[in-house]
């Protein structure tokens, strides 16, 4: 071969290596370009997670402790979510921490109500120094390494690399765990009405903080805004001042796992004071934050505005209570959706609990719930509600120890049309129970079907009371015993629960109540007469399946006000109507022209007092014809459209001849 031809030879062979080089560059580069494409992609969805999260893995890579082969290793996994709270001693008793390590954090820190973008310190910290328990304090993965209590200083010993030559080859039985944490669901309550919202007790119990129910660790966060000096009984605490709409930064946490407050102040009421690390608060909080935990899984934070003593018009937009509740609802959100935004937490229910009515005890059924919808409107809207639970108020009504205690007082009657008003579709009646405590038969039957075993079956911070079976033992005035609260605050998750993830499974049943309260089957009313009516259903909760029709011209039925109207004389019938169009209940209604009072005066002849006013009567009928003058023992009378006319002044006729009355009383001149 000529020495042209091989070096032509050597040309080709240089050209084609340039060739395959260049197609392998141009193959890569797309290749490199989408491995960036897809890391940035990454990182971007997670920067509101981690701006630091690659520098985060890499210093804990570096810093891992290699487990020596020699060592006898058993690997599980495990699972929890932010802020859970895990006994090690479930896995293995009496076996011990040798070390965590952090492998991958995805979250931030929390600081003053904002997400500083700067990742968690850990994923998972030892508990108290327990050896034993751990806290998950971060989003992310993690491994511990747990180890027999006996082996515990030499394993550390030998991870740390301080353990001397002899020992470092020793066989060590170990449990590698390989830890996830995740964000947890949480779910905030706020709690607003008057003095049993706040917590004040009856005052024959007083302040039995260690009655209140216990939360779980990491489970529930509690936040209270203190009106007065009777909040240091309520909370246990002596407040150094008391919350307003523009000091309320100094009142809500700025990260849920910290007690500095939004302004940097320490916390004087602490975010776990419901938990079996803190002392209790009194009033139905505990309760209801336990009972939401237990039957969703949901983490709760409760918010506490309520203000004894209130009227329901200052729970509207310009009321010192709506301008404080808003004030410290705008703080809290401010936190909740750091927290959220950090990975700690995702969003849950957003619920408010109402119990309120006894100051408002004279008012009209009316306007309580003109001032209840605009409430309610305005609070929806400020606060981003899912729903709101009414805790039925007790009427305020006579002894309050007694039947008087659920008379339907307007406010009472309002709430219960609340409860039934499509008009209001997220408004539910959750608690009723408290009507059951009026009789100390009925409060013992009450406690003993809910406890049937005897014994109250949720945890409490220091107290082991056994089941009420009197009144007194509930409430002795206006104010709830804390057993009493509990309850309150148990039954309105329960009641909440169901209205919200319930099925239309639940029979319902519908009783009729009069304004005393009483349950009612018929009812007979006078022409031109109104009676109070309010429909009353069981489960309450299931309020918002049931329809009412009036069949018949004779009476009107105004659902709002709980008010019948008669119309004309005949027979009417209300319906209450089920979901599918089942008849659930009716109370028919006998309109009468007013004259036959054989019903309650006999067959009885002459003026007869009822309700106020004197009827004239022939064998228990009212003589609306006759005109005149009738005796009685305490004189003579002037009667028209069979009633004394208490206003007449002037002169009358009767078999005896003519008569002066003077205010429809004959006067005799001796």
């Amino acid at each position: 071969m000529s020495s042209e031809k091989k070096e032509r030879r050597n040309v080709n062979r240089i050209i084609i290596g340039i060739v395959a080089l260049a197609c392998f560059v141009l193959l890569m580069y797309p290749l490199k370009s989408q491995v960036v494409d897809k890391s940035d992609s990454l990182k971007q969805s997670s920067e509101n997670q981690n701006d630091n999260e690659e520098e985060q893995f890499r210093e804990s890579v570096d810093n891992q402790k290699t487990v020596p082969s020699r060592w006898n290793i058993t690997d599980m996994d495990l699972s929890l979510e932010y802020d859970d709270r895990y006994s090690l001693n479930k896995i293995k008793k009496d076996w011990h921490i040798a070390s965590i390590e952090t492998k991958n954090v995805y979250s931030t820190q929390v600081t003053a109500g904002y997400n500083t973008g700067k990742a968690d310190t850990a994923v998972v910290a030892e508990d108290k120094n327990s050896g034993t328990d751990i806290v998950a304090t971060g989003v992310g993965n993690a491994e511990i390494i747990l180890v027999p209590e006996k082996e515990l200083e030499l394993a550390r010993s030998i991870l740390n690399g301080t353990a001397g030559d002899e020992n470092t080859d020793r066989a060590i039985d170990a449990i590698r765990i390989n830890v996830t944490v995740k964000p947890a669901k949480l779910t905030l309550i706020y709690l607003a009405g008057q003095s049993n919202a706040e917590g004040i007790c009856s005052s024959n119990t007083g302040y039995l903080r260690e009655e209140s129910v216990t939360c779980k660790e990491g489970t529930v966060y509690s936040t209270y805004a203190p009106t007065n000096p009777l909040s240091n009984s309520i909370a246990g605490i002596s407040f150094s001042k008391y919350c307003t709409k523009d000091n309320s930064a100094d009142f809500v946490t700025g990260s849920l796992t910290d007690d500095v407050s939004i302004s940097g102040k320490e916390l004087e009421y602490p975010l776990n004071i419901l938990t079996a690390d803190g002392d209790g608060k009194t009033g139905p909080d505990s309760g209801l934050a336990y009972e939401w935990n237990k039957l969703t899984g949901d983490k709760v934070w409760i918010v506490n505005t309520a203000w004894h003593g209130t009227s329901i018009n200052s729970w509207i937009p310009g009321g010192v209570c709506y301008e404080r509740t808003t004030a410290v609802a705008r703080q809290v959100r401010k936190t909740y959706m750091a927290e959220i935004e950090a990975g700690h937490y995702t969003s849950g229910q957003n619920l408010f609990f109402w119990l309120q009515g006894e100051t408002d005890k004279n008012k009209s059924a009316e306007w309580y719930y003109n001032c209840f919808t605009t409430m309610y409107d305005a609070m929806s809207q400020n606060l981003s509600l899912d729903a709101l639970g009414i805790i039925m108020v007790r009427s305020d009504e006579g002894s309050r120890k007694n039947s008087d205690d659920i008379s339907m007082s307007g406010p009472r009657t309002a709430q219960y049309a609340a409860g039934n008003s499509r008009d209001m579709q997220n408004v539910y009646i959750v608690s009723n129970v408290n009507e059951q405590w009026i009789t100390d038969k009925q409060t013992e039957k009450y406690f003993s079907n809910a406890y049937p075993g005897g014994n109250l079956s949720y945890p409490m911070q220091d107290a082991d009371p056994k089941l009420p079976v009197s009144v007194s033992q509930v409430h002795y005035d206006l104010h709830y015993s804390q057993i009493a609260h509990n309850e309150n605050g148990i039954t309105a998750a329960e009641g909440m629960y169901k209205a919200l993830y319930g099925t239309a499974e639940d029979t319902i049943d519908i009783s009729w109540h009069d304004r005393k309260g009483k349950n009612v089957t018929r009812l007979t009313i006078d022409k031109g007469e109104e009676k109070t009516i309010v429909p009353v259903a069981n489960p309450s909760y299931c309020a918002k399946e049931v329809r009412y029709y009036t069949e018949g011209t004779a009476v009107s039925f105004n659902e709002k006000t709980g008010t019948v109207t008669a119309r004309e004389r005949g027979n009417a019938t209300i319906y209450a109507y089920g979901a599918k169009g089942e008849v659930l209940s009716k109370l028919q209604i006998n309109v009468t022209d007013g004259s036959d009072m054989t019903a309650v005066a006999g067959d009885y002849s002459g003026l007869f007092n009822y309700r106020g006013t004197w009827w004239y009567l022939k064998n228990g009928y009212v003589q609306k014809d006759y005109v005149g003058v009738v005796s009685n023992k305490n004189g003579w009378w002037y009667v028209e459209n069979g009633k004394i006319d208490f206003t007449y002044n002037g002169f009358a006729q009767n078999s005896n001849g003519w008569w002066y009355l003077r205010n429809g009383k004959v006067l005799l001149i001796s």
